[in-house]
């Protein structure tokens, strides 16, 4: 039941309490076709109660609508806030992915120009990205010596190298990113046999 309907039921129900006020006070006013005032007087309490029991059903409908709507609202919220923060999550993997490609050309870049000074000026630049990764979540996989995980390894090649363990990392040719326990981009690298 809607707003409008619940304001008709009320003005109903104040009309007819006025009424009942009016019986009660010609009853006592006069003494006459005291019988017929008596029968009027229980015929609109009898009214009353039943727009009484009608406004309390459509109360209580109205409060029962009202926390099903509430419940609704507050799934809504819960799925919007989660697309969100996938949607965010999605577009920073995104921005990483081509963020990691560019590291990758400062690191051949790196290993490629002969002179030092020019080498150690990419170099703190190369360290402040590295930095910036680390401060904003994303781990960078560039340990060697360490088991091999398929989980964040990719291995490239197998060598076998004498006093070294079957299966560690020997070498990483280009790193790996994780972004909250997310692999971004595995890390190539050469495993001992």
């Amino acid at each position: 039941m809607d707003y409008k309907r619940m304001k008709q039921f009320y003005k109903q129900y104040t009309k007819l309490l006025r009424d009942k006020k009016n019986l009660e006070k010609a009853l006592v006013d006069t003494n006459s076709d005291k019988i017929i005032a008596e029968e009027m007087l229980r015929e609109k309490s009898n009214e009353i109660k039943h727009f009484k029991d009608m406004i309390k059903k459509n109360v209580e409908l109205l409060e029962k609508n009202k926390k099903a709507n509430d419940r609704e609202l507050e799934g809504f919220k819960n799925r919007l806030e989660k697309e969100k923060n996938e949607t965010v999550v999605r577009e920073k993997n995104k921005f990483l992915i081509e963020f990691i490609e560019l590291l990758g050309h400062f690191e051949y870049a790196l290993e490629n120009i002969p002179e030092k000074n020019v080498r150690l000026g990419i170099e703190m630049v190369y360290n402040e990205f590295i930095k910036t990764l680390k401060n904003n979540g994303i781990k960078v996989v560039e340990d060697e010596n360490v088991p091999f995980d398929p989980q964040v390894h990719h291995a490239l090649r197998t060598e076998k190298i004498n006093g070294v363990k079957k299966g560690m990392v020997i070498k990483i040719i280009r790193k790996g990113f994780i972004l909250n326990e997310k692999i971004i981009r595995p890390a190539d690298c050469v495993v001992s046999d």
